[in-house]
């Protein structure tokens, strides 16, 4: 199941979560920060991230919440 979320997502991302994780999608050309609600991992990147996430222009992440 796939649900698309609304997450103050600035112009041109979007964020759509299947099952647990958060896809955000970036479909713009310039970077953008995009406000994350509490601490996530990027299991593309494995970085973890507090609050924001800043995806490159058509970037996309794999956001899983952590504790």
């Amino acid at each position: 199941m796939s649900r698309r979320c609304r997450l103050g997502t600035p112009d041109g991302v979007e964020a759509v979560r299947r099952g647990g994780p958060l896809f955000p999608l970036h479909h713009g050309r310039e970077p953008v920060t995009d406000t994350v609600p509490g601490r996530h991992r990027d299991l593309l990147t494995g970085t973890t991230l507090d609050s924001a996430l800043t995806p490159d222009r058509f970037g996309a992440a794999v956001l899983e919440e952590q504790p």
